[in-house]
């Protein structure tokens, strides 16, 4: 009898489980709720990644405030929290020094020390205006016909789009994943219902390889007050315009396409692909030698 992990029997799960998403596809009454037997599926909808939606890092990141980052503005939603930024903070050189020490201590005695994390710091920034986060998203859609259009920008002076900031987050917990495994812990989910080519009606899925969760900075707060932290230069005011991706992104997100689960997924199924370390390599040696020859 073949053992239950063996490579046939998964493939052959596998392959039985398509048949039957496929069956139900086409016949919802026999999609069954897997606890709550009396339940009705009312439509079926097929669930699949996006390969045409992977940015230039091959996964997203996901941030989630632990504090409503209105609080008191009422019950209303503030639709500028559609198009909010966080702009990292820089570290400080006690800051980055404490990390070194720290990862020194763990590389020297991993059970004795715990790795440490290096968690970031935000400021985070508004649109000036629920203008701005409209027009913001708009330079975004691709299908919006006028999404080039200089006059999207709502400070037409500056010819940008202006966020204020509102305050800075400190990260909480922190949990970072890699391309094998980006899809594992968390996913986004974006439900299409226009079919035309080339989309199609389905849920798309979207892996995740970083999620965040923040509340507002308390200690460099502490601190301050305590008179032992450095000052940093804040900023109060971000003015941003929306570029389209130079070559390098968008070959990078053309091979995270062919290759979701990284760029040496073809390495380990036997194939030469460069590794992410090794591309990145190469770029950065490029742009020293044609920095060198322009010289």
């Amino acid at each position: 009898e073949v053992a239950a992990d063996a490579p046939e029997t998964i493939k052959r799960k596998i392959e039985h489980s398509f048949d039957v998403a496929e069956q139900d596809l086409k016949d919802p009454k026999r999609a069954r709720h897997p606890t709550k037997k009396h339940l009705k599926a009312v439509e079926v909808t097929p669930l699949i990644p996006d390969l045409d939606a992977f940015p230039d890092s091959g996964a997203y990141v996901t941030i989630k405030f632990l504090t409503n980052p209105m609080a008191g503005s009422g019950n209303k939603f503030d639709s500028r929290l559609l198009s909010s930024l966080f702009r990292p903070i820089d570290k400080t050189q006690q800051e980055e020094a404490a990390y070194e020490a720290a990862l020194a201590a763990h590389e020297a005695d991993p059970v004795g020390n715990p790795k440490p994390q290096n968690l970031m710091n935000y400021d985070f920034y508004l649109g000036d205006g629920p203008e701005v986060g409209k027009n913001f998203r708009r330079k975004f859609d691709v299908d919006d016909p006028e999404h080039d259009e200089d006059a999207l920008y709502t400070d037409q002076a500056g010819g940008c789009f202006q966020f204020n900031r509102v305050r800075a987050y400190e990260t909480a917990q922190e949990t970072e994943l890699d391309h094998t495994t980006k899809y594992q812990d968390e996913v986004l989910l974006a439900f299409n219902d226009d079919e035309s080519y080339p989309r199609q009606k389905a849920v798309y899925y979207y892996p995740v390889m970083q999620k965040s969760t923040i509340h507002p900075q308390r200690t460099k707060n502490i601190a301050r007050t305590a008179g032992i932290y450095e000052e940093e230069q804040i900023v109060d005011q971000l003015d941003i315009t929306v570029d389209d991706p130079t070559e390098e992104m968008r070959d990078a997100m053309k091979r995270y396409r062919e290759q979701p689960l990284g760029w040496d997924q073809e390495r380990r199924r036997g194939g030469g692909a460069a590794t992410e370390d090794e591309v990145v390599e190469e770029l950065e040696e490029e742009e020293e030698a044609a920095a060198t020859s322009s010289s």
